[in-house]
């Protein structure tokens, strides 16, 4: 009878790169979607490892800024079934649905102060109020989702101007004429 069995799971390990511009934005048991270009095969991976260290001569075909730095991140991918070792993948991260209707606003409609961020809203007497929102950034650079704060239905003003006050009666006319 044999004196040691070895014996090893189906899975296998991936690695993928993240710009420095996004490391914050990764985790420790973050899930991936791979996908394999050779077979076709998708999968799975959970994130098992982010390298504190930058990859040298890493470089990527992506339209975003060149001179960033990349750190390879280690995923598991529990069923490694259609996926052949050295083969590239795409990895793209599994994005949770939020409950409910998503809100997302262009930067500009977002102040901040000392107190924190909010936007100007009407309030049910027709005035503009203080409205203070949670944020969280998207992947579009000029966009913010509002995550407590506001409503899909409530009003919202151009915080800028001299007539962008709290107290102000609001308007469904256009600031400016544009004839």
């Amino acid at each position: 009878s044999p004196f040691v069995v070895i014996t090893g799971e189906s899975g296998m390990a991936v690695i993928g790169y993240v710009s420095e511009l996004k490391l914050g934005s990764i985790k420790v048991g973050d899930e991936y979607t791979v996908y394999s270009w050779e077979t076709g095969n998708t999968t799975t991976a959970k994130v098992a490892e982010i390298s504190p260290y930058p990859a040298e001569n890493f470089n990527s075909w992506t339209n975003g800024n060149s001179n960033v730095s990349w750190y390879p991140f280690t995923a598991y991918m529990e069923s490694a079934e259609g996926f052949t070792p050295g083969f590239g993948v795409e990895m793209t991260p599994v994005v949770e649905e939020e409950e409910g209707e998503v809100i997302v606003l262009e930067k500009v409609y977002v102040r901040s102060d000392e107190k924190g961020n909010y936007v100007l809203k009407e309030d049910e007497n027709g005035r503009l109020e203080r409205a203070d929102v949670t944020v969280k950034s998207t992947s579009e650079a000029g966009y913010l989702q509002i995550l407590s704060g506001l409503s899909t239905t409530d009003r919202i003003a151009f915080p800028y101007g001299n007539k962008a006050v709290v107290g102000m009666k609001t308007t469904d006319k256009p600031p400016i004429s544009l004839f």
